[in-house]
C-alpha cells in the first residue's frame, strides 16, 4: 500500500500494525536508470516500476506460511513490512501440557524467525535479480528486544512485556475494568496502580490484567539534532552556538524564520509520544542560538543580557532602546 502523504503513512502504522512481532524495514533506490531514460515520460516509467514492485511484495505475502500475517506499507522509496506470527499448532499442542518448557518456546522463536528470515530473502532477490532495484538498507527488527525502528523521521516502537511478565514480577500493573455509570476508582484508588502479588487474588474479579503491544511513535531526536547542527544552531551534541547566517538579519526577521522552523517540527512530530520534552529542547536550542548571535551583533557580553533586554522568547525589540 503506497501513501502520498507522510502522516497519513504514519497514522495507518498507529492503527494497522499493533501487535506486530517483526518489522522488516527497506530503503532502496531505482538503479535501473537505462529503463528509465529510454522512456520518454520519466515519472510514468517510474509509477509502474514502483506498481511492478507493490505486486511483487503481495505476490510474496501470499506465499508466507499459515502462522505468520504480513503487512505492506511502502512511502516513495522505503517500504515497512509488519509480521505477526502465532504459535505454531504442534507446539501449541505441547505447551498446553508444559507451558514453562522453555526449549519449546525456543522451537517455535526459531521457527518464526526461520519464516521471517524466508521472507527478507524472497524480498531481497525479487527486488535485485527481478526488478533491477538497488537495496539500500534491508534489516529484519524483532519487537521482542524493544528495538526501535528508524522510518519517516520517526522512531516505530513497541512496548511489548512477555507473556509471564505478572508472574516474574513481584509487583504487577493492574487496570481496572469499571462498568457503566460506576465511579472510575476501586476502593477509593484510582484504576492504575502498582498492587503486591498478594492482594491481586482479592481484586481478580474486578481488575484485569494489560499486556502491552500498542505501537508508539517516537521522536528521532539525533536526526533533528544534527540537522539542526547543520543549519547552524549547535555542534554536534546540541549545544547552543551563534548562528551567524543570521546576522545580517534584523531582529524581526531572524526570530520569524527561526519560529517557521520551530513550528514545521511541532506540526511534523504531532503524533510523536512524549513529544512535549523533545519539542522544549529543540526550541531551548533555537532560542539560545539566536541569543548568542544577537550578543555577538550588538555587543553584549554574555546571552542573559539579551534575554534581560528582549525577554524569555526574544519578542521585545530592544536595539530601539
Amino acid at each position: 500500500m503506497n501513501f502520498e502523504s507522510q502522516h497519513t503513512c504514519l497514522n495507518q502504522i498507529l492503527s494497522e500494525f499493533n501487535g506486530t512481532n517483526w518489522f522488516i524495514l527497506c530503503h532502496f533506490s531505482l538503479n535501473n536508470q537505462e529503463k528509465l531514460a529510454s522512456s520518454s515520460d520519466w515519472s510514468s516509467s517510474t509509477r509502474a516500476l514502483l506498481h511492478e514492485l507493490d505486486q511483487t511484495i503481495g505476490l510474496i505475502q501470499n506465499k508466507v506460511s499459515e502462522n505468520t500475517k504480513c503487512k505492506y506499507m511502502r512511502y516513495e522509496q522505503s517500504f515497512l513490512l509488519a509480521c505477526s506470527s502465532k504459535i505454531n499448532n504442534k507446539l501449541k499442542d505441547q505447551l498446553t501440557i508444559r507451558p514453562k518448557n522453555q526449549s519449546i518456546w525456543l522451537a517455535n522463536y526459531e521457527s518464526m524467525l526461520a519464516d521471517v528470515t524466508e521472507i527478507r530473502n524472497s524480498l531481497k532477490d525479487s527486488l535485485q535479480n527481478k526488478l533491477q532495484i538497488q537495496i539500500k538498507h534491508l534489516q529484519i527488527y524483532d519487537t521482542r528486544f524493544n528495538h526501535k525502528i528508524p522510518f519517516l523521521g520517526y522512531f516505530i516502537w513497541v512496548r511489548n512485556r512477555p507473556s509471564n511478565y505478572c508472574d516474574a514480577n513481584p509487583f504487577v500493573s493492574l487496570r481496572s475494568r469499571v462498568a457503566k455509570g460506576s465511579k472510575a476508582t476501586i476502593n477509593g484508588v484510582l484504576p492504575l496502580k502498582l498492587y503486591p502479588r498478594q492482594q491481586v487474588n482479592t481484586l481478580s474479579n474486578k481488575i484485569t490484567f494489560q499486556k502491552t503491544t500498542k505501537i508508539h511513535l517516537l521522536i528521532d531526536r539525533e536526526k533533528v539534532i544534527k540537522s539542526l547542527f547543520d543549519m547552524g544552531f549547535c555542534d554536534i551534541l546540541g549545544k547552543p552556538k551563534p548562528n551567524f547566517r543570521y546576522y545580517q538579519k534584523s531582529q524581526h526577521d531572524a526570530i520569524a524564520h527561526a519560529s517557521s522552523i520551530l513550528r514545521g517540527l511541532a506540526c511534523y512530530y504531532e503524533l510523536a509520544r512524549w513529544k512535549r520534552s523533545c519539542i522544549s529542547r529543540f526550541s531551548y536550542i533555537i532560542t539560545h542560538s539566536l541569543a548568542l548571535t544577537f550578543a555577538a551583533k550588538y555587543k553584549l557580553s554574555t546571552r542573559s543580557k539579551v534575554f534581560a533586554l528582549a525577554g524569555l522568547n526574544l519578542q521585545i525589540d530592544f536595539t530601539s532602546l
